[in-house]
């Protein structure tokens, strides 16, 4: 066990529960007393599906952060990566939206390969969306954003191993017409729209048609060409419901998103030196013996001059959104798809059906060396579909609720990767390398979930879920051009399928996960649950897209291939309704028995996953509460320790790393006032994350390291009636300058960082008609 997270987690758990003894018993007795108090004094009821089935977040024995529409409207949370400001213990990484990475409690998935699925699952609508490239978007026309922390494999299903995100739309209503419009202006030229038409044909049919467009100009200052990280984007839904009387319903659901003519973002260029020990300033080894920086990043030598990569940059601004890259960078991404949900009931007994089949085609391009100098560009070119269909029985009995079904999914990725490199120092001339490859992935699942109040107030809840993963990998490293393949000193050709890699490239995973919980529920409002659970996840390939640096050709066909991970969960909390509403209190510790995690590195610039154990423990607490009428104030508190055992380092050296984007300490909050005045009702919010320091690569070399930081937001409005309002908004307030990716090239004399944006002033005006 830590020494340091776990303890403190405890304590933190320990003092929750004081508080829930203290609270609760005083609310009780003064219920009566309390029943004219106004709703609006009460916090709002979240509804979740946690367990396939709506019930309130405080009635579900699972650590979960849950969003409404309300407060989604509220925080301005628009792009599905915002909610990471206010869910305690999550973090994400990303590169634009090619590659979305989401973050919770330390486990990710850090390789930028196209064809990954990401142990931190995301869904859309009952949807698993398996590739990290559909995952960036605008959040449009939500009802409800929920994230699960911790394994969620037997009911969801495939690779939440961490937890997952489930987005969840607002669906057509009978009620009668009615909808929104949103429309945001600020900095970068940014304008943004959003909005929605609820329409109703008959008494059982009504449909929706819900839209967003994203555009701003670079965030990213060139001083040598085009900036960089703008956004050019349209997404829209269309629903049709067809309500058929007490036996059920249809939900049919057409949707799409494109990206045009973006300019990808470029790193932040930092100076790094390949050593372990200090070095004067301009002597650097010459040699390139391996990767990985273990000197800071600042105004270290490197090549011909001080500060300088090996091409002779140095960067003359310390802005990192201030940058001076050659290339102009491509991001055109088209995703579409169609989803059918059925409900239907046969009595006690429910079916629902889900299906869906998603394509999506993505150009990116970037300067992956960041400088003015022609060294390395990158890019990607991907094809990608998926269907998938999933249908589960589900009951209630007086004491007892079942779930039970069966899952099909069907993967298909495309893949070119192509790097142009021109680093002469350090033996590579002007060509190209990448490779080419094809991922094809089919899993069938049976699941199960019971639950059985065997007592009064306790409740045992167990679960199990078989998958089957076939999958098929064939890959070609070329060099010089693409469809040549690489070929090794004997002159035969780099080429990892079933015939040249019989018994890796074709493999078939058998996957287990389960789940056995008891709650307790002493009386209303107040839960007590332990759990234990079981996530898995299945093995597969790396996909180098440039020959191997020390490695041999044998070798590398070794380590492409890695194995499955799985997770065992153990984990206690409570949740408390408190003050009679008024107030909340969630608080859980856990411990990860971590097994093969897939973890990401750079050896001799060839990108590899492989295999590690590591033990994880943690825990945290959300507290929201109304004190007076209109304040609502709310914070979360995570504790994190991550181990990783034997890490191999760049001189080939074994040690134990923390895990990337976990920082030990991290905390959210928000205070939020409204006060009405004859002329309307106005708001003022302050809502902000804080996140202790952190490594952002597995190896934890110094130029890796990311110092705490802090990020606030803050929002004025003003609703003249119900229904038009406006809100004045800024983020990142302080302009804080903090890093949420960096990828260790300091073998050629510099990293690459990914920024957060930076501070974001604009204006959004609502208006809603009808009902």
């Amino acid at each position: 066990m830590s020494r340091y997270a776990f303890p403190q987690a405890l304590w933190v758990c320990a003092l929750t529960l004081e508080l829930l003894a203290a609270a609760s018993a005083p609310a009780a007795e003064t219920a009566a007393t309390e029943t004219t108090r106004a709703d609006t004094d009460r916090l709002p009821e979240i509804t979740v599906t946690a367990q396939r089935r709506e019930q309130s977040l405080q009635d579900v024995g699972t650590s979960i952060t849950a969003f409404d529409a309300a407060s989604l409207q509220k925080l301005g949370l628009r792009s599905t990566t915002d909610i990471v400001q206010q869910v305690p213990g999550m973090q994400f990484q990303t590169f634009s939206p090619t590659i979305t990475i989401f973050n919770l409690r330390g486990i990710s998935q850090n390789d930028f390969g196209d064809h990954h699925e990401a142990p931190v699952a995301v869904y859309s609508d009952d949807v698993y969306q398996a590739s990290m490239s559909s995952v960036a978007g605008s959040m449009y026309d939500q009802e409800r954003v929920e994230v699960l922390r911790g394994p969620q494999g037997t009911l969801f299903g495939r690779n939440a191993t961490g937890g997952l995100i489930h987005y969840l739309s607002v669906r057509p209503s009978l009620d009668g017409v009615g909808g929104y419009v949103n429309v945001s202006g600020g900095k970068f030229s940014d304008l943004e729209t959003e909005g929605a038409l609820n329409l109703p044909v008959n008494d059982s049919i009504a449909t929706r048609f819900s839209f967003a467009t994203s555009r701003h100009d670079g965030l990213i200052s060139n001083f040598a060409g085009p900036d960089a990280n703008s956004q050019n984007q349209y997404a829209a839904r269309f629903q049709v419901l067809d309500k058929i009387g007490d036996a059920g319903d249809v939900l049919l659901k057409v949707y799409g998103l494109r990206n045009i003519g973006e300019v990808s973002p470029s790193y932040a260029w930092g100076a790094s030196c390949n050593d372990h020990g200090p070095v004067a300033p301009g002597s650097c080894p010459a040699g390139v013996n391996g990767l990985g920086a273990f000197l800071t990043p600042t105004q270290n030598p490197y090549g011909t001059c001080p500060g300088c990569d090996e091409s002779g940059y140095r960067d003359p601004s310390s802005n990192p959104f201030v940058q001076g890259f050659d290339r102009r960078g491509i991001f055109d991404r088209s995703l579409y798809g169609l989803t059918a949900h059925v409900n239907w009931n046969f009595g006690a007994v429910k079916l629902t059906s889900v299906t869906d089949y998603m394509h999506l085609h993505k150009r990116y391009g970037e300067d992956s060396d960041g400088s003015p100098n022609f060294q390395f560009n990158f890019d990607t070119y991907q094809t990608y579909h998926q269907f998938s269909q999933e249908l589960h029985l589900s009951g209630t009995a007086e004491r007892f609720r079942w779930i039970g079904g069966v899952y099909f999914l069907d993967l298909h990725n495309d893949d070119i990767q192509d790097e142009n490199v021109n680093q002469p120092l350090v033996g590579f001339i002007v060509h190209d390398q990448g490779n080419q490859f094809t991922l094809d992935t089919r899993s069938w699942a049976l699941f199960g979930q019971t639950e059985w109040d065997f007592a009064d107030h306790v409740t045992l809840i167990t679960g199990a879920r078989y998958t089957r993963d076939d999958k098929h990998f064939n890959y070609t490293l070329w060099n010089p051009a693409p469809g040549t393949p690489l070929l090794d000193a004997n002159g035969v050709p780099f080429v990892y399928n079933s015939s040249t890699a019989p018994g890796l490239a074709d493999r078939n995973f058998d996957l287990y996960s389960g789940k056995i919980e008891l709650d307790f529920k002493p009386g209303p409002g107040l839960l007590f649950y332990g759990s234990v659970n079981r996530g898995p996840k299945g093995g597969g390939w790396s996909a180098p897209s440039n020959p191997p640096g020390t490695f041999l050709f044998t070798s590398l066909v070794d380590v492409i291939a890695y194995k499955p991970e799985t997770l065992i969960d153990y984990e206690v909390g409570t949740k408390a309704t408190i003050l009679n509403g008024r107030g909340r209190i969630n608080a859980d510790v856990f411990y990860y028995d971590y097994r093969n995690y897939q973890a990401f590195f750079l050896r001799d610039f060839t990108q590899i996953i492989g295999n590690v154990d590591a033990k994880l423990e943690g825990g945290e607490v959300e507290f929201a509460v109304v004190p007076v009428h209109g304040l609502t104030l709310e914070l979360g508190v995570a504790a994190l320790s991550t181990h990783i055992k034997n890490v191999v380092l760049p001189d080939g050296s074994t040690a134990d790393r923390e895990m990337p984007n976990a920082p030990k300490w991290s905390a959210n909050m928000l205070a939020r006032y409204e006060w009405p005045t004859s002329v309307g009702t106005w708001s003022a919010s302050v809502d902000g994350k804080w996140n202790a320091s952190q490594w952002l690569e597995n190896v934890n070399a110094p130029v890796d390291f990311q110092p705490s930081y802090a990020v606030a937001d803050v929002h004025v409005g003003y609703a003249p009636n119900e229904r038009l309002s406006f809100d004045a908004w800024v983020k990142n307030l302080s302009n804080k300058y903090y890093r949420v990716y960096n990828l260790d090239l300091s073998g050629l004399g510099y990293n690459e960082s990914v920024y957060g944006p930076p501070r974001w002033e604009g204006i959004t005006v609502s208006y809603r008609f009808g009902k």
